[in-house]
């Protein structure tokens, strides 16, 4: 379906004035009925999808942004936050040695099951306008190592990281962990959908010797600049659920840990505790 809906939006060289659309489908096993028009490189219409075998439900699409079918599922351990990736060959997948990112995965008891054998953290970054959140987004919860630091993002109902981002909508990327995106039934490998690992940072805080090399910096630059800055200049950045545009704040307050904490969660990463 994104690939006629593509191909309809190519051929109006993404500035269409209003070109009708009506396109029937399957995607992923279900029938889906789309109806719109492209404008400006924005599709305006409606999706329209059976719930279930007997009942159809129209979801409005209003100008939420460029409609890919494509997406991948996002949810906590327990089930209680849900949501989707929209875009995911959009992303940048990296791995994180950083002992911020270690300390993070130490703050929600789920080292274990975030950080592999040398400490680094697998993410996924993408723009804030292409997650949405589905159900559960009151347990959504944020937490910030210093007073300055990333702003950390978890499902509170079973202490599930979500992702980082920077204090501000402004600079418009999110940095997804990879447990909320291994979480769904049936779900594809990462490398699958978002593509293989392309950046590996931040060394000096990975665990053991000799260190890993840091790689891919200019790809990283290049996505940044592509996607990231490009989001600030064409207003993409105040399409976020996990900032309220009015005010620059996130949708929930941050628990900022006391230098006490901060502390005890560096003694964890390092062994020392």
């Amino acid at each position: 379906m994104i690939e006629a809906l593509n191909q309809i939006n190519d051929l109006s060289g993404g500035q269409s004035s209003g070109l009708p659309v009506r396109y029937t489908g399957r995607e992923r096993g279900v029938v889906l009925t789309m109806h719109g028009s492209w404008h400006r490189g924005w599709w305006h219409g409606s999706e329209k999808a059976p719930r279930n075998e007997s009942e159809q439900g129209i979801v409005d699409r209003g100008s939420f942004g460029v409609i890919d079918m494509t997406s991948h599922p996002l949810q906590c351990r327990c089930g209680t936050l849900k949501g989707v990736v929209h875009e995911p060959r959009s992303a940048n997948h990296a791995v994180c040695w950083c002992r911020d990112c270690q300390a993070f995965a130490h703050f929600l008891g789920r080292a274990g099951e975030v950080l592999d054998e040398r400490g680094g953290t697998e993410v996924i970054q993408v723009l804030p306008r292409n997650v949405v959140f589905t159900q559960g987004v009151e347990a959504l919860a944020c937490m910030r190592l210093t007073p300055k630091g990333l702003v950390r993002w978890y499902a509170g109902c079973c202490k599930t990281p979500v992702g980082n981002t920077l204090a501000t909508p402004k600079l418009s990327f999110i940095g997804l962990i990879h447990t909320c995106l291994e979480g769904a039934p049936e779900v594809k490998s990462l490398d699958e959908v978002f593509g293989p690992v392309r950046c590996w940072v931040n060394s000096d805080g990975a665990k053991g010797e000799p260190k890993p090399k840091v790689a891919g910096m200019g790809r990283t630059l290049g996505w940044f600049f592509g996607t990231v800055v490009r989001a600030r200049f064409n207003g993409d950045y105040r399409k976020t659920p996990f900032f309220n545009m009015a005010t620059g704040q996130p949708v929930v307050t941050p628990r900022i840990l006391s230098e006490s904490e901060h502390v005890e969660l560096k003694r964890a990463v390092l062994g020392t505790a």
